[in-house]
């Protein structure tokens, strides 16, 4: 997916992306901008977000990865780096 936008473009928070395999290859989201990600709930996948600043929040637990150009983690939130993550 990638996603164009101001503002908050990008809003995965309660579960919104489903990855049942638990394959964080299956989801990349590529994103030029720099407004604010927001990400939680937990789910699989890579972001890529150079110029934006990303939030995870909400006990979240991202697996995969995530190139931005700030990061926080709020509310118990983590990020787990998939080791097997191979981009393309």
């Amino acid at each position: 997916m990638e996603v164009e936008g101001s503002g908050t473009p990008v809003d995965i928070r309660g579960g919104r992306i489903s990855n049942a395999a638990g394959n964080s290859q299956s989801f990349l989201l590529i994103y030029p901008g720099a407004g604010e990600l927001e990400l939680g709930g937990s789910s699989y996948g890579l972001v890529y977000a150079p110029n934006a600043g990303i939030k995870v929040s909400g006990q979240a637990e991202w697996f995969g990865a995530v190139v931005a150009k700030s990061l926080q983690l709020r509310g118990g939130s983590a990020i787990h780096y998939d080791r097997g993550v191979q981009l393309p």
